[in-house]
C-alpha cells in the first residue's frame, strides 16, 4: 500500500512537473516567436565563426536566405566562402577582411559584392566583434551583415530576417532519482535520454559525489540542503557536456521503515531550451546594439517595447511611452495622411507592410523612415501585435531630394544656356545629341537622332575642318579637354559658329579614349559681335582720330602714348616728337589761367593719378614752340587698360572763346541791367496807375449804386467798363512780365471745376444778354468732382476765353463746355459765331501783342496778350491747347488741363443772397492812406456797414492812434511818408507784444500787388492782401473773414 501510495504521490509530482515545464515552454516559445519576428522582418543576419575562422552559424533572415540558399556554409573557411559567393578571395576587400579577423580586431561597415547561386548581384555590409572565453582564449567572431542594395541601388526594400528559430522543443522523458539522506542513489527511474547516460544503473549505492562529477555533485547537493530548508527544490541546472539538465521538482519522502527520509529528484533534459535562451540572449543583445528603430505594440497600437536605438533617435524613452498609442508619439503636421491610410488599410488586414513615411521625434523634428511592419498573430490567427522595425532614411531623403534639385537645376541651366550636348562612345561612330544640338542646326530631333562623324565633318567648313580634327589630337596632351571652335552649315545653307566642349570621361587600357561628352554653343552671336567690336574699334579709332577736340593718352610716368591729330595741331608739334614727351615739358611753360606757374602736383594729370576721380574743365595756359600762349580747357580720367594705369586726358584751344565769353558777359551784364530796370518800370508803373484807379472805379462803383436814371446809369457803368478795361490791360502786362523773367508759380490746392465754371457764366451771362448774344456754360458729368490745381489762374483762362468769345461776335451765340470725367483730363471748350480768323491769323494768335488784324484792335480795342497768356498759362500746368476758326463764321478753343484728382472733395461755393451786406455795427476800425481819395473810397464803401472808421495819413499816425485806443481791425497802406505800412504794424506787434495782447487783424491795401511784394507783406505780420484798386464786395469780405475769426 505504501508503495502504490508513493507511486501515485510520484504520479502526481511527475504530472505537476510537466504541467510547470509546458507553461515555461510556452512562456520560451513565446518569447522565441517575438525575436523570430524581429529577425524576420531585420534586414540585417547574424553569423559566428570559430577561433579557426571558419563558418559556423548564419541566422535564416529573408536576406541571408536570398543569398545562401541552397548553400551549404558550414566549416568553410573565409576563402571557400568567397569562392562559394562568387567572389575573388585575392581582392582587395576580402584581403582587408582576412587581414582583419587574423588580427582579431573588431570591424564595422566593410562592404563587399558577391553573386547568388542564380546569378544576382548583392550588396552587403558585414560588421563583427571578436569573442574570448572567460580565460581571454580567441573563440572566434560573431557579428552581424547586412544587405545594403537597396540602399546601393534604391530598387527595394531590406527583406526582413526569416524566422531562425527551430519549432517548439519537443518534451524530453524525464529521470526519477530516489537517494536516502546521505545523497547515496537508491532507486533509478528513466526513460533513454542524456539525463539516463549520466546517472545510470552503475550509480546505485553510490553518493553524488562519488558517482558525479564535482560541479553536478555540488548541484545535487544544493538541492538536498534546499529541501531541509524549505521541503522542496525547483529549477536547478546543470551542464553534463554539450547537454544541460533541470531538476525540476525535488523533495523530501519518507523511507518505507519510517527511517531518516530520503529525497526524490526530477530531472529533465533542457539542453534545448538552454540552447534556445542562449540564442535568444544573443538575438536580444543584436536587437538592442541594432541601430535600426525597432517597436513592438499591442492590436490597438500601444507601445509595449522599443529598442534603445529608438529611444535615441526619437528622445522617448521607453518607461515614459508604454502604453500609449504610438501614432500619437510619432505622425506629425507633415506626416502624409495617404501613406499613413495606406499603413492602416495593409495592416488591418494582417498583412506585412513596407512604407517610407515621416514622422517626428519628442521635439517636433522630422525625420524619415523605411518601415517595416509584421502583425504578430495567435494561436487563432487574430492580430495580437505588431512589430516594427525602421531604417532612418532622412540623409537618404536629403541627398535624394538634393540629387533630383541638383539634375534639376542642371536641367535648367543646359535650357537656360541653351546648349546642345552630346556623347560619343568607343565602337560607336555616331554621336549621342539632344534636341537643341540638333536645333542649332535646323533639324528636329527625330530626324537626326544619331549623326555619325562622317555626316558633321561633311558639314564642317573647310577653312576649318583642320582645326577641328587637330582638337581631338590635342586632347590627349591637354587632359582629355576637346576645344574647337568651327561653322557648320545649317539645314537653309548659312553658317553657324559653333564652340564645341567636350572632355574625355574614360580611358581605355590602351590609353585610348573610350568615351568623350561635351556642348556645343552656338557663338554665332558673338563672332558677330566680336566682327562689330572690330568695326566699333577701328570707327571710334577714326572718330578719335577726327575728334575737333584733341585727345592723348599718358601712361603712370606722365609720358604720352598716343595723340590725335587734333592734339598736333593745338600743341605745334608732329606727333612723332609728342609721343614720349613729358606732360608738364618745360618748354611748355605750363601756368594757371590766371598766369601763374602751377606746380606738378596740381597738372590735370596728377590730379587724376593722386584722386582717381575725372578731373573736369582746368584752364591751363601754354606757350606753343611759335612763341604764341594760348589757354586749353583740360579733362583727365584715370584708367586701367590691361593692369597699368593710364590717363586719357582731352582738350580744347579756349582762348577765342574766352574773348568771346567775355563778350557775351557784358551784354548778358547789361541785359540783366535793363530786365531789372524793366521790373522796376513795371512795380512802379502798376503802383501809379493803380493808386488812381483805385479811386475812380471805387467811386464809379459807388457811384452807380447810387444812380437809378438809365442814362447815368450807362453812363457811369462805362466808366466802370473802361476801368475794368484798363485793370485788366495792367494785369496781364505784368504777369506776361512774370512768365518771361520765369517767376511765374503755380497753385496746388483742391478746387471745384464745377465752382469756376459758375462764376464766369455769371459775369459773362449779362454781357452777352447786353450784346444780344445766346449764352450758356454747359458743365459735363463729373464736374463737381474735386481737382488739384491752381483755381485762380484757371478762371483767369476761362475770363480770357470767354471775354474774346463775347467780345468778337455780334451776333449768334457763344457756348463754354467744361468736361471732367473721372481719370481724364479737365476739358473746356468755347465756341463763338464772331468774326472767326483767316489760317495765317490763327497762327499768330498766341503772339504777344498781337491780333489777327490792326482793324480789330481799333474796332473792338485790346492789347494781344490774352491769348498768349492763356497759352502760357496751359503750358506751365502741362496741358495743351488748339484753336480752329474760319473767317466769318467763328471760332472753336479747345483746352485739356491734366489735372489730378483731389483726395478730397471741395463743395461748390454758394453765393450770398442779394441785397445781403455784413454789419460791423460796433466794430472799430482804423485806417491809414496817404490818398485823401482812397481814404474817401474806403470811408464811402463802409459807410452803411455801421462800423466806427479811424482815418490817418501814414504809418506813425496810425501807431500814435493804435496806441491811443482800441481796434478791431487795422488797413495800412503800404506806401505813404513819414512811416510805411510795413514798419507802422511792426511796431504795433511789437507793443502787443509787450503788453501780451492778441495782435489785432491787420489788412495791407496796396498797389503794389507782384507775387513777391504779397510774400513780403504775409511774413511782416499782416492777415491778407487787398490789391488796388479793389471792389466793394472785396474789402467787406476780407474784412468780414478777419472778424468771423476767433
Amino acid at each position: 500500500l505504501a508503495n502504490a501510495l508513493l507511486r501515485r504521490a510520484e504520479e502526481a509530482e511527475r504530472q505537476a512537473l510537466r504541467d510547470r515545464l509546458a507553461r515555461t515552454a510556452g512562456e520560451r516559445d513565446q518569447a522565441a516567436q517575438r525575436l523570430e519576428s524581429f529577425a524576420a522582418i531585420s534586414d540585417q543576419w547574424f553569423w559566428e565563426i570559430d577561433a579557426d575562422l571558419r563558418h559556423v552559424f548564419s541566422a535564416e533572415s529573408q536576406v541571408a536566405r536570398a543569398i545562401f540558399d541552397g548553400m551549404d556554409l558550414a566549416g568553410k573557411s573565409i576563402e571557400e566562402l568567397a569562392l562559394a559567393f562568387g567572389c575573388d578571395p585575392f581582392d582587395r576587400q576580402w584581403r582587408a577582411i582576412r587581414r582583419t579577423l587574423a588580427m582579431q580586431e573588431p570591424f564595422d561597415g566593410f562592404t563587399f559584392v558577391l553573386r547568388d547561386r542564380r546569378g544576382g548581384e548583392h550588396h552587403l555590409s558585414v560588421s563583427g566583434r571578436p569573442v574570448f572565453d572567460a580565460e581571454g582564449l580567441f573563440a572566434g567572431y560573431r557579428g552581424v551583415g547586412a544587405s545594403i542594395t537597396d540602399r546601393m541601388h534604391r530598387e527595394g526594400a531590406a527583406r526582413a530576417t526569416a524566422n531562425r528559430f527551430e519549432a517548439t522543443l519537443n518534451a524530453l522523458p524525464d529521470l526519477l532519482i530516489e537517494a536516502d539522506h546521505l545523497g547515496r542513489y537508491t532507486r533509478i527511474y528513466s526513460d533513454a535520454g542524456s539525463a539516463a547516460r549520466l546517472h545510470d544503473s552503475d550509480c546505485l549505492g553510490r553518493s553524488f559525489d562519488e558517482a558525479l562529477p564535482p560541479e553536478i555533485a555540488a548541484t545535487f547537493t544544493e538541492a538536498m540542503r534546499i529541501i531541509e530548508r524549505t521541503g522542496r527544490a525547483e529549477s536547478l541546472r546543470y551542464r553534463s557536456g554539450d547537454a544541460w539538465h533541470e531538476l525540476s521538482g525535488a523533495r523530501r519522502v519518507p523511507e518505507a521503515a519510517e527511517d531518516a527520509p530520503g529525497f526524490v529528484f526530477l530531472v529533465r533534459d533542457v539542453t534545448a531550451d538552454e540552447r534556445q535562451k542562449e540564442r535568444l540572449r544573443l538575438l536580444g543583445k543584436i536587437v538592442e546594439l541594432m541601430t535600426n528603430l525597432a517597436s513592438v505594440v499591442d492590436a490597438e497600437q500601444r507601445v509595449i517595447w522599443v529598442n534603445p536605438a529608438f529611444e535615441a533617435h526619437t528622445g522617448y524613452r521607453l518607461d515614459e511611452i508604454r502604453g500609449q498609442p504610438i501614432a500619437g508619439l510619432t505622425r506629425g503636421e507633415g506626416t502624409d495622411p495617404a501613406t499613413v491610410a495606406i499603413i492602416e488599410e495593409t495592416i488591418g488586414r494582417g498583412e506585412v507592410c513596407r512604407a517610407e513615411i515621416l514622422n517626428r521625434d519628442s521635439q517636433g523634428r522630422p525625420y524619415w523612415i523605411d518601415l517595416n511592419i509584421h502583425p504578430l498573430l495567435g494561436e487563432a490567427g487574430e492580430v495580437q501585435g505588431y512589430v516594427s522595425v525602421e531604417t532612418v532614411i532622412t540623409e537618404q531623403k536629403r541627398a535624394l531630394a538634393d540629387l533630383e534639385a541638383a539634375q534639376q537645376r542642371m536641367a535648367r541651366i543646359v535650357e537656360g544656356a541653351e546648349v546642345g550636348t552630346w556623347e560619343w562612345m568607343a565602337g560607336d561612330d555616331s554621336l549621342t545629341v539632344d534636341s537643341r544640338w540638333c536645333e542649332m542646326l535646323g533639324y528636329p530631333l527625330e530626324e537626326l537622332a544619331r549623326p555619325t562623324l562622317d555626316w558633321i565633318f561633311a558639314r564642317v567648313h573647310p577653312d576649318d575642318l583642320p582645326a577641328v580634327l587637330d582638337s581631338r589630337v590635342a586632347a590627349h596632351r591637354n587632359g582629355g579637354l576637346v576645344v574647337a571652335e568651327f561653322r557648320l552649315r545649317h539645314r537653309e545653307g548659312h553658317w553657324i559658329w559653333i564652340l564645341s566642349r567636350g572632355r574625355i570621361i574614360r580611358w581605355g587600357p590602351d590609353g585610348v579614349a573610350e568615351s568623350v561628352a561635351g556642348v556645343h554653343i552656338d557663338i554665332s552671336e558673338r563672332k558677330a559681335l566680336e566682327e562689330r567690336v572690330v568695326t566699333a574699334r577701328n570707327f571710334f579709332f577714326n572718330a578719335m582720330e577726327n575728334s575737333i577736340a584733341a585727345i592723348a593718352v599718358l601712361n603712370a610716368k606722365g609720358e604720352l602714348i598716343f595723340a590725335n591729330s587734333e592734339a598736333e595741331r593745338i600743341l605745334g608739334l608732329p606727333r612723332a616728337q609728342l609721343l614720349g614727351q613729358d606732360h608738364n615739358l618745360p618748354n611748355w611753360q605750363m601756368t594757371a589761367f590766371e598766369g601763374f606757374p602751377v606746380a606738378d602736383p596740381a597738372s590735370p594729370f596728377n590730379i587724376a593719378v593722386t584722386t582717381g576721380q575725372p578731373v573736369r574743365g582746368l584752364r591751363h595756359g601754354i606757350v606753343l614752340p611759335d612763341g604764341n600762349r594760348r589757354i586749353l580747357s583740360v579733362n583727365a580720367v584715370p584708367m586701367q587698360e590691361e593692369g597699368e594705369l593710364q590717363v586719357l586726358c582731352s582738350f580744347t584751344d579756349i582762348t577765342d572763346q574766352l574773348e568771346t565769353l567775355g563778350q557775351i558777359r557784358a551784354a548778358l551784364s547789361h541785359a540783366e541791367e535793363a530786365s531789372r530796370s524793366k521790373s522796376l518800370f513795371l512795380a512802379n508803373m502798376s503802383h501809379e496807375i493803380r493808386t488812381p484807379l483805385n479811386g475812380v472805379l471805387g467811386m464809379a462803383e459807388l457811384l452807380d449804386n447810387s444812380l437809378s436814371e438809365p442814362r447815368q446809369k450807362l453812363m457811369i457803368r462805362t466808366i466802370r467798363n473802361s476801368g475794368e478795361t484798363l485793370l485788366s490791360i495792367l494785369n496781364n502786362i505784368l504777369d506776361m512780365s512774370k512768365i518771361e523773367a520765369g517767376k511765374f508759380g503755380l497753385e496746388n490746392v483742391p478746387f471745384n471745376p464745377a465752382d469756376l465754371a459758375r462764376q464766369v457764366e455769371a459775369v459773362y451771362a449779362m454781357k452777352a444778354e447786353e450784346k444780344g448774344l445766346q449764352f450758356e456754360v454747359l458743365i459735363g458729368l463729373g464736374g463737381d468732382a474735386a481737382r488739384m490745381g491752381d483755381p485762380h489762374r484757371i478762371l483767369q483762362i476761362l475770363h480770357n476765353l470767354l471775354s474774346n468769345a463775347v467780345k468778337f461776335t455780334d451776333k449768334g451765340h457763344v457756348t463754354m463746355r467744361l468736361t471732367c470725367r473721372a481719370g481724364k483730363p479737365l476739358a473746356v471748350e468755347v465756341v463763338d459765331t464772331g468774326i472767326g480768323m483767316t489760317e495765317e491769323q490763327a497762327a499768330r494768335v498766341f503772339d504777344s501783342f498781337d491780333q489777327a488784324d490792326g482793324s480789330v484792335t481799333r474796332r473792338f480795342g485790346g492789347t494781344g496778350l490774352g491769348m498768349s497768356i492763356v497759352r502760357q498759362l496751359v503750358l506751365l500746368m502741362g496741358g495743351e491747347i488748339a484753336v480752329s476758326s474760319r473767317l466769318g463764321e467763328g471760332t472753336r478753343v479747345q483746352v485739356s488741363l491734366p489735372l489730378p484728382a483731389a483726395e478730397q472733395e471741395v463743395a461748390p461755393s454758394v453765393a450770398p443772397p442779394a441785397g445781403a451786406e455784413p454789419g460791423f455795427a460796433g466794430r472799430r476800425l482804423l485806417i491809414a492812406d496817404d490818398s485823401a481819395t482812397n481814404r474817401l473810397v474806403l470811408k464811402e464803401m463802409l459807410a452803411d456797414t455801421g462800423a466806427e472808421v479811424t482815418l490817418v495819413e501814414d504809418g506813425r499816425q496810425a501807431v500814435a492812434a493804435w496806441t491811443g485806443g482800441a481796434f478791431d481791425l487795422l488797413l495800412l497802406d503800404i506806401s505813404m511818408p513819414v512811416m510805411d505800412g510795413l514798419t507802422a504794424l511792426k511796431q504795433i506787434r511789437e507793443q502787443e507784444a509787450l503788453r501780451g495782447s492778441i495782435p489785432v487783424p491787420a489788412v495791407a491795401v496796396t498797389a503794389n500787388a507782384m507775387a513777391h511784394q504779397v510774400a513780403d507783406y504775409i511774413v511782416g505780420g499782416f492777415d491778407t492782401h487787398l490789391a488796388k484798386p479793389f471792389r466793394r464786395n472785396e474789402l467787406l469780405h476780407a474784412i468780414s473773414t478777419l472778424l468771423r475769426r476767433p
